[in-house]
Parts: C-alpha cells; sequence; structure tokens
C-alpha cells in the first residue's frame, strides 16, 4: 500500500515483526502513574514529559538509496485528568516536531551523487480521552493529526510525498467509528476518507488505543518475563491487529546514567552527558555517586505474518516511585535500513 506515515513519526505508529512466542502472563494492576498508585480510578494529575530526539544512521550494506539527516527533534507528552462529555476521564497528548532532510542517491551525468531534498518540518499531535486502571483504561475518544512527509517509490526513484491528514476514533458501546479526513489528493493514500466501523472490536481480547499504547505499561508491573498480548486498531490499513508487549529477551533491564558532568568520552548508549531534571531538580546519586534510573525493557510488536521491526521501549521500574513508571527511552527502527530514532527523556514536571 502507500506509505501514509513520516519516517519520523514512525514510534507513534506501528513498527512490527514476526511474531514471538511468549505466552501471555501480564495484566494492570496498579496506577503507577500517579503518587497514589492504588487508586486505580480518575485521579488528579498534571504531567508534562520532555523528550529530545535524534537519529543514528545504520551504516548498512543494504542501504537502498536513502537516508534521513535530522537537524533537531522533540516528542512531548502530557497527561491529565479531563472529561469527555460528563463523563470523568485522564487526557493524554502528545507532540512530535521533526527538522530534517532526506539525502537520496541520484544519477547526475556519470556519476551517482548524494541530493538533499529541501528542509521539511513536520508535525504530529495526538490526543486520548481514557479511563483508569480499573476500567483497563478504557479509550473514549482518540485523535491524531499529521503534517508530514514520507518517502515512496516511483519509477524506481525516491520521491517525497506530502501528507496532511486526521484521524478520529469514537468509541461507543461494543463498536468503534474511525473517521479519516484529508484535504490532499486521495491518490497519495490507502485508505480513503470518510468512516470505518469496526464491530466487537474488544471481543475476547485486551485491547487500546493505539494513542495511548506506549502509556499502557504504566499500569503494569513490568518485570523480566513480562508478556501482554491485546489488540489496537490500524486504521491506515483498516484492520483490527493482534499486538503483543514482551519484556527484552537480550537486555531485560538496564541502568540508564544522566549525568551533565561527565565528558562525551564517558557517553554510550547507557550514558548521557545531559541531566535528567525531574520537577526541576537533577536526580539525586546513588550510594555509588551516579545518577541514574533503573529500567525494565520491553518491545511492541504485532504478532503472526506482518512484517517489520518493533518498537523498544525502557520504563522506569515500579520501584523507582519518584519515576512512576516514565517512558525514558524508545528506539525506533527507520525504513530502507536508514537506522535508528532515539527517544531520550530530558526534564518531567508533575503535580497531583
Amino acid at each position: 500500500m502507500k506509505k501514509l506515515l513520516s519516517t519520523l513519526a514512525i514510534a507513534l505508529s506501528f513498527l512490527v515483526i514476526t511474531g514471538c512466542t511468549s505466552t501471555p502472563t501480564t495484566s494492570l494492576n496498579a496506577s503507577y502513574f500517579l503518587s497514589n498508585r492504588d487508586n486505580k480510578g480518575v485521579a488528579s494529575i498534571n504531567e508534562t514529559v520532555n523528550y529530545n530526539v535524534t537519529f543514528t544512521p545504520s551504516g548498512s550494506d543494504d542501504l537502498e538509496g536513502i537516508t534521513v539527516e535530522l537537524s533537531s527533534g522533540s516528542y512531548s507528552t502530557n497527561l491529565s485528568n479531563s472529561k469527555y462529555g460528563d463523563i470523568d476521564c485522564y487526557l493524554l497528548t502528545t507532540t512530535l516536531k521533526t527538522q530534517y532532510v532526506y539525502m537520496i542517491d541520484k544519477v547526475v551525468g556519470a556519476e551517482v551523487e548524494s541530493v538533499a531534498s529541501e528542509v521539511f518540518n513536520d508535525e504530529i499531535v495526538t490526543k486520548a480521552y481514557f479511563l483508569g486502571v480499573q476500567d483497563d483504561l478504557k479509550t473514549l475518544y482518540s485523535e491524531r493529526s499529521v503534517k508530514a512527509h514520507s518517502p515512496v517509490v516511483k519509477n524506481n526513484e525516491y520521491v517525497i510525498n506530502y501528507y496532511q491528514y486526521t484521524l478520529k476514533t469514537v468509541y461507543e458501546g461494543t463498536n468503534a467509528k474511525v473517521t479519516f479526513e484529508t484535504s490532499d489528493p486521495s491518490e497519495n493514500y490507502s485508505l480513503k476518507p470518510g468512516e470505518k466501523e469496526y464491530e466487537d472490536y474488544a471481543e475476547d481480547v485486551n485491547y487500546f488505543d493505539n494513542e495511548i499504547m506506549l502509556f499502557m505499561p504504566r499500569a503494569i508491573n513490568v518485570t523480566e518475563s513480562t508478556s501482554y498480548t491485546f489488540s489496537a486498531i490500524d486504521a491506515l490499513s483498516g484492520v483490527n491487529r493482534s499486538m503483543q508487549m514482551y519484556s527484552d529477551s537480550t537486555t531485560p533491564t538496564q541502568a540508564l546514567v544522566f549525568d551533565s558532568t561527565l565528558t562525551s568520552e564517558e557517553a554510550s548508549d547507557t550514558v548521557y552527558v545531559h541531566d535528567y531534571l525531574r520537577n526541576n531538580e537533577k536526580l539525586p546519586r546513588n550510594d555509588s555517586g551516579v545518577r541514574q534510573v533503573y529500567c525494565r525493557v520491553v518491545n511492541f510488536t504485532a504478532t503472526g505474518n506482518f512484517a517489520g521491526s518493533p518498537i523498544k521501549c525502557w520504563y522506569a521500574t515500579v520501584d523507582e516511585k519518584a519515576e512512576r513508571s516514565r517512558l525514558v527511552k524508545m528506539q525506533v527502527a527507520a525504513p530502507y535500513s536508514m537506522g535508528t530514532f532515539n527517544y531520550v527523556i530530558e526534564n518531567a514536571t508533575f503535580s497531583d
């Protein structure tokens, strides 16, 4: 099908691999995102978390003549208590902003040169109204607004398409209604503008709206053996997709270090030469003199034969109570073997 999503927005979309074989053993059991985690209803909360987004080229020999140069990237989330109509609920909003160029191999005379596209400024904004843990984070309404660019192959060459659209999902009883709106020419999309109804969308399976999928682990005591099967409507493909979140088999736990006093030579995939500010304060040093957050590492994937790559996420453990099980880091593979997008936490402010 035609590509609908910005390469730089993939972490908010369905990135998947062939199914894994772990057995579901996990359930939602507490509101770890609240100071009173035992409150499973809708409680007062106002939390904003900001992430820096960078890109690491793969350097792979499998590159197909295209890569991306990211000059700036930011991702922010806000969780607050709200109302949907007269229903008390939570509201989760996210904003992804990126500035970048694509570098595309083109034949110029007798040579192949890497030619830069124009500078693109993309933005994706989402929001979701949903209930508390006692109602399995049931979503009432979600929305995604996209202004993004993405490469496609036409006549054996890469061209960059622009996409501007909005997806709205309304949940009523056992049915979900998705509306796709766009002012762009319809031939750019595999999905036609209009409505599509999903009947009994949550029948016999846990269900989460795509816009709260990355939030859902904050209601789970993630362990080294976590495995959780659920479904989520993939509106762009028009299917209710079977999904799984499972503990990373290679690195199920990992400590991430944040310290601006370190040198660039000390930086690594787990050591960051910047402070993570929590309510405007640096992380306290532990007994070893290190500012770190201990994390559980999980992957999000689709089950079955849908090929692709997983979203890899680092969530603060439930023992790190001041962290409230926040998403601390995320890695997303870019298409065409271009490399990896890295989301790393910079600051969090919260009150309740």
